[in-house]
């Protein structure tokens, strides 16, 4: 039985070439846990579960087009979890710049309705979109290793 089946009972799916342990163990929760929520929405997702979403919903968007396509796209919606998840599982340099790129919608944080938040995101003057590219580049330093965090906190919580 090898690492994944003793887990998880099961295998994982395909992973990018020479992915670790750890990789490999994220990626395959991460086809179960978006899968789940993609058919059965966040709420069906345990506590874990929520957490694991919300950090890999986060690293995707904001490496792929940073905090400005976080809240442009839907994974946006749960952008006021994001902050208690990565402090869950010990990421807290990271749960302050994401506090900080909810700050730019005000102090109610952006909203969880995604054309509310496209018609604001429109509006954002240049002080800022610069604020988030700060942001960007604070994040993309990686104070926090989020892949080891959440591979230790999902290990910890397998169950």
């Amino acid at each position: 039985m090898g690492f994944f089946d003793s887990l998880f009972g099961k295998k994982p799916p395909l992973q990018p070439l020479g992915a670790t342990p750890s990789e490999q163990l994220l990626f395959s929760l991460q086809a179960d846990i978006v899968n789940r929520e993609v058919s059965c929405g966040y709420a069906s997702l345990s506590s874990a579960e929520r957490v694991f979403y919300c950090v890999w919903m986060l690293e995707a968007e904001v490496n792929n087009g940073g905090f400005e396509q976080f809240f442009g796209n839907t994974a946006g919606d749960i952008a006021e979890d994001v902050p208690a998840a990565l402090r869950a599982i010990g990421a807290g340099h990271t749960a302050v710049l994401v506090e900080q790129a909810n700050a730019v919608f005000g102090p109610a944080g952006p909203p969880t309705d995604w054309d509310a938040r496209e018609d604001l995101i429109a509006e954002f003057d240049d002080a800022t979109r610069e604020r988030l590219d700060e942001l960007d580049q604070a994040f993309y330093e990686y104070g926090d290793n989020l892949s080891e965090l959440l591979t230790a906190y999902m290990k910890a919580n397998a169950a």
